[in-house]
Formats: C-alpha cells, structure tokens, sequence
C-alpha cells in the first residue's frame, strides 16, 4: 500500500467532507475517518489545521468554508488534469519539482 502525501490526504478529506455535506445534515468524526481513510486521531488533528487556516469550520459537525471548497476545487481541477496526463502515479511534491526544473 503507498503512503499518502500530506495534499493528497487534506484533498480527500475536504473532497469527503464535501460529498458528506450532500449526503446529510450530521456526521461523526468517527464517519468522516472512515471515509477518508485515516486513523481517528490523525483526522481529529489534520481537522484542527484545516479549521485553523479557515477552510473547515469547527467539530462536531465540520463543513467545508468557501475557502476549504476553493481548494477543493482547485484540487479536483489538478488531479483530473495529472490523470489526462497520463501520470497518474506522479504526486503533488513530484509534480511540483517538475514544474520547478522546468522552469529552471
């Protein structure tokens, strides 16, 4: 099983939090670390640094804030464009040092 890089983690959490949202009006914690795949004590952490840069508003019930689904959208949008690309497998940190020798 691959690890997962720290974007990749915040991006699926604010993409389940989002899908959430739609589902219902009241959701766990315990829920959402199942859906996104994380150890309870990791979301309950990560949660803390999302709501304290205002993309997530605060538990027991976090919601995306126009700014967390910015980000979100601006994630879908890099992801669907790495998967045209045909480097699927290339993460966020490797895209971005792409990026940086390229133009440098």
């Amino acid at each position: 099983m691959t690890r997962r890089e720290r974007e990749t983690i915040i991006g699926d959490v604010l993409a389940v939090l989002d899908k959430l949202e739609a589902e219902s009006e009241s959701y766990t914690l315990a829920r959402i670390s199942r859906r996104a795949n994380m150890a309870y004590d990791r979301l309950a952490q990560l949660l803390s640094d999302l709501e304290q840069h205002g993309l997530v508003t605060p538990p027991p019930t976090p919601r995306l804030t126009p700014r967390g689904r910015e980000l979100l959208e601006k994630y879908t949008a890099w992801k669907l464009a790495i998967e045209g690309t045909g480097a699927v497998a290339m993460s966020f940190s490797q895209v971005t040092e792409d990026v940086k020798e390229r133009a440098g």
